[in-house]
């Protein structure tokens, strides 16, 4: 398989978008009682014309900025009163597109679990890749 040109540089320039997290959205959330962060448009966007899949590392990349993002914005939602829906979705065929963290209050939580269910834990587990990631060991 060819190398892609300027991988290096790229992972570079992704490694250092990915460094800065997004803040969750207050107001949005309190409007439209959901907000989210993804990749699609965000730190990955210089992997789009790349014709095979994403390289593992990149990938990895990517998981670890959403789960550092989930965990960013856990802690600026910890003062609120009222539960709060938050989830890392992994999206397997668009990875660098679809993949994102979500955050949703008051009726989206219940829109949130009916649409995909609850966490099954004795489901199958995360790919190799990403368990040895930190704070992967917090999802189900």
């Amino acid at each position: 398989m060819k190398k892609m040109r300027g991988f290096d540089r790229k992972m570079r320039l992704t490694a250092r978008d990915c460094a800065l997290l997004p803040d969750v959205s207050a107001a949005h959330l309190q409007r439209y009682h959901y907000d989210y962060a993804k990749l699609g448009l965000g730190p990955l966007h210089r992997f789009r014309h790349a014709r095979d899949p994403l390289p593992q590392v990149v990938r990895q990349l990517g998981v670890t900025y959403l789960l550092k993002t989930l965990q960013y914005w856990q802690r600026q939602l910890a003062p609120l009163s009222e539960p709060v829906y938050a989830a890392v979705w992994l999206a397997d065929p668009d990875f660098a597109y679809l993949s994102q963290v979500v955050v949703g209050i008051q009726n989206r939580i219940e829109w949130y679990e009916n649409s995909f269910g609850d966490a099954v834990p004795t489901g199958p587990p995360l790919p190799p890749e990403y368990r040895a990631l930190s704070g992967a060991d917090q999802l189900a």
